[in-house]
């Protein structure tokens, strides 16, 4: 076991981070349905997002997920 203050082991927010990335890869590109609720914050009264749900959808076979862009000019100076 490494001492605590040992710069080589890694602390479990690097791990998260890690782990955050493989699933980011492994999980790119599929369809998924998300059940979002617009709700009003306590404190500030503010509006936010919350997930109430999600799913799975299954995509028709052979058609691509995203249309290829061919324009290089990036999508906020369209």
């Amino acid at each position: 076991m490494r001492p605590v203050d040992d710069p080589g082991q890694m602390t479990a927010e690097q791990r998260l981070g890690e782990v955050a990335a493989i699933l980011a890869r492994e999980l790119h590109n599929l369809p998924l349905v998300i059940a979002v609720k617009c709700k009003k914050r306590q404190d500030t009264g503010e509006v936010t997002n919350e997930v109430k749900g999600y799913a799975k959808r299954e995509s028709a076979v052979g058609q691509p997920q995203q249309a290829p862009v061919h324009d290089q000019t990036p999508p906020w100076a369209r």
